[in-house]
């Protein structure tokens, strides 16, 4: 089973690799239509009820296929005028009769099929208005009702209550034979690139704050970094407050917080030799990185031993920190986490060479995410693995990897599972990186990369919301 954004995801990096999704639709028509024809015995008085986005663009697409074989009519709950994308290509393709919303419990009551095609994945309150009368009437009706991919208002009330469920590619979360009916899963024509390889769709998972939200609901990311070489430190968290979190805190130790402080205002820079308890502080936050620019010195390892054994914040664990996991890793144990090893690290790590199948297995073995850092990325907890492409040579400048590492900080502190926070922010760095090398091909820098960040983010969130 997947759950409800798995398929927005798949649909989002499907246009980006292909230009182009209705083809798709076209596509989930066609089944729905293949398996009315092929396990209902009517052929006539089939109604189609269709909502406003894609899901009613599926319909529409089914009652193309449908209307040479069957006597077919759709009843759009919206104005056709206010349809957009593919579901209005799917809407003028269609030639066959359309019935008035007004008409809409004769409709229902002289159908002798219903195809529910009025809310897919996407619906997040309870319908309202003529989508819950049009839920209401189908559920009173007595007809035989087949829903495309989910039952509208699933998971909401009211609820469609179908005899069958024509759902794509995989089941979804939830979904049971008292709440769908019988379920046919049917494959689409998604690009073979569009499930297991990063790309826009990664972000149809990120959390955008809420209106009414305060300092600290979007984030609290805690960085032990750059105790040796402070530039880490600053790297890592400028890539996670560009990116968008609330309050970025640096625990370093000596005389540098207060110069640290007038160069990034925006960054909270702690001593750890003037706190009474830095741990208990770091253990507050959302998410906690460790190991850029701390170095190998007995004290900075100690610290990172005790911060990781006393505390159970999602972490990150990057360049130094890995070799002290290596030695214990026991210390992941009991909360969420994400390695960040190149393939030299990776050795380390694990005694093994850097391939994928044993970074799965690495991922197994520590109940961790590995993001295994290459020309193509490797993420993996295990079970899922994604590959992200992309990227430059002007990517092997020192300071890339910090950059990443406070991505992935980031997005975890965002409450991001482990493995899209990996592929997210893989993707988001590699994007930014070929735009760059588009714009100054080799000759940018690590503050290029952390000035683009916002503009990337910003083009990825117009590519999913234009289909």
């Amino acid at each position: 089973m997947i759950d409800l954004r798995y398929s927005k995801r798949m649909d989002v990096n499907h246009r980006y690799l292909t230009g182009e999704s209705f083809s798709l639709m076209d596509s989930a028509g066609r089944a729905i239509a293949e398996f009315v024809l092929k396990c209902t015995d009517s052929r006539d008085h089939i109604l189609i009820i269709c909502g406003p986005g894609n899901n009613g663009g599926d319909g529409f697409a089914a009652a193309s296929h449908l209307e040479a074989s069957a006597e077919v009519a759709v009843l759009p709950l919206i104005n056709s005028e206010l349809y957009t994308g593919d579901a209005r290509k799917a809407m003028l393709r269609y030639k066959g009769r359309v019935a008035d919303v007004a008409n809409l419990a004769k409709e229902i009551s002289s159908a002798r099929i219903i195809i529910d095609s009025i809310f897919g994945t996407g619906i997040k309150r309870d319908p309202i208005g003529i989508y819950r009368e049009a839920i209401e009437l189908m559920n009173g009706s007595g007809k035989e009702i087949i829903s495309v991919d989910v039952p509208s208002g699933f998971g909401m009330n009211p609820s469609v209550r179908p005899g069958f469920t024509v759902t794509f590619q995989y089941q979804k979360e939830g979904m049971t034979q008292e709440n769908c009916g019988r379920i046919e899963v049917v494959k689409l024509g998604y690009h073979e690139k569009s499930e297991r390889y990063a790309g826009p769709g990664e972000f149809v998972y990120y959390p955008y704050p809420l209106k009414d939200s305060h300092k600290g609901m979007n984030g609290v990311t805690a960085m032990v970094s750059g105790w040796e070489f402070r530039g880490s430190s600053i790297l890592a968290a400028l890539a996670a407050s560009k990116a968008g979190t609330d309050l970025v805190k640096i625990y370093v130790r000596g005389s540098s917080p207060d110069l640290i402080s007038v160069s990034y205002p925006s960054l909270i820079v702690r001593d750890t030799d003037r706190i009474g308890n830095a741990t208990e502080e770091i253990g507050k936050a959302d998410c906690v990185l460790v190991g850029p620019g701390m170095g190998k010195e007995k004290e900075a390892s100690d610290f990172m031993k005790h911060v990781m054994s006393s505390t159970r914040n999602r972490i990150v664990v990057d360049a130094d920190a890995l070799a002290i996991v290596a030695q214990d890793p026991s210390l992941l144990e009991g909360r969420e986490s994400v390695l960040t090893p190149h393939g030299g690290e990776f050795r380390k790590l694990t005694g093994k060479e850097p391939t994928e199948e044993n970074a799965i297995s690495a991922a197994r073995k520590l109940n961790a995410v590995i993001l295994m850092k290459g020309e193509v990325d490797i993420i993996t907890d295990g079970t899922t693995t994604i590959h992200s492409e992309g990227g430059n040579p002007r990517l092997t400048m020192g300071g890339t990897g910090d950059i990443l590492a406070g991505l992935v900080a980031f997005f975890m502190a965002k409450g991001i599972q482990p493995v899209r926070s990996a592929s997210m922010a893989s993707y988001l760095l590699k994007r930014t990186a070929d735009y760059l090398f588009r714009d100054k091909a080799y000759w940018y820098d690590q503050m290029d990369l952390l000035e683009t960040l916002a503009g990337t983010m910003k083009w990825i969130e117009a590519f999913i919301h234009s289909s």
